[in-house]
């Protein structure tokens, strides 16, 4: 496109609205990509935005044709502002108005989605790539008083690597970590697709899981229990976890729930 448009320029020389009218339709094209590459990659924290600069994008992608046809139509023979071309002045302040409208907007895309990227590292364990105890808070929190609203219940599973100090004490450090790396993906793998699994600390990991009772916890518990201790490939060996189960009651906190688990 850049080719094109520098082509055309040279070769209109000083026929400047054949260049303006070409500019138009090559320009709109571009503007319609760029609208339709915002629409439809939206980002959860920045959608409103996104779709305001999208649509800038659009309108944009409209009024460059439409000028260029105009142009064509009326054999515009130059692009000053003066008595004869005066019809173009709100174009030129509706370009002013897209210039700050995209310019700004992508300044806040970035500033929200650098925000969001801090939030997910604040809530996510480095070494498991599990959230961590702070998004458990959180999540244990709207549970609770979610299940107070509504009285549906859920389950939370406490899960505990067993004799992790001896794996630690015994092969060192960076075997322990990469333990509980492959630990966290198993236990994930073992979940349906709503319940979540945590780090809760140290060997202990948490599962959250929704509108589930007792019998459906002890379920879950059970399956990801046979899942882990399946054999690894390479040198890791197998593993084996002790589970605690609590499900909601009504009169439950967060250190209730979390004790009897």
């Amino acid at each position: 496109m850049v080719v094109a448009v520098a082509l055309v320029g040279a070769l209109s020389a000083e026929h400047v609205a054949w260049a303006a009218i070409f500019n138009g339709f090559a320009y709109a094209g571009y503007e319609w990509l760029n609208a339709l590459t915002l629409w439809r990659h939206l980002r959860p924290e920045a959608e409103r935005v996104q779709r305001v600069v999208a649509v800038s994008y659009a309108c944009m992608g409209l009024v460059l044709p439409l000028r260029a046809i105009a142009l064509l139509l009326i054999g515009q023979p130059g692009l000053s502002l003066d008595q004869g071309s005066a019809w173009q002045a709100p174009i030129y302040v509706f370009g002013f108005v897209y210039l700050v409208v995209t310019n700004l907007g992508f300044v806040l895309m970035c500033k929200t989605r650098a925000e969001a990227e801090v939030r997910l590292q604040a809530r996510t364990d480095d070494l498991t790539g599990l959230p961590n105890r702070r998004a458990l808070d959180e999540e244990i929190g709207h549970a609770l008083a979610h299940a107070r609203r509504t009285g549906r219940p859920f389950a939370i599973v406490m899960a505990d690597v067993d004799r992790f100090k001896f794996i630690n004490d015994t092969h060192g450090h960076a075997v322990g970590d990469a333990t509980l790396a492959a630990f966290a993906a198993r236990l994930a793998g073992a979940l349906r697709e709503p319940d979540r699994a945590y780090r809760y600390g140290g060997e202990e990991f948490c599962l959250l899981l929704d509108d589930t009772d007792p019998a459906g916890a002890r379920t879950l518990a059970e399956r990801a229990r046979e899942h882990i201790m399946l054999p690894f490939d390479g040198a890791l060996r197998a593993l084996t976890a002790s589970f605690g189960v609590a499900a909601w009651q009504p009169d439950d906190t967060f250190d209730t729930l979390f004790h009897r688990a």
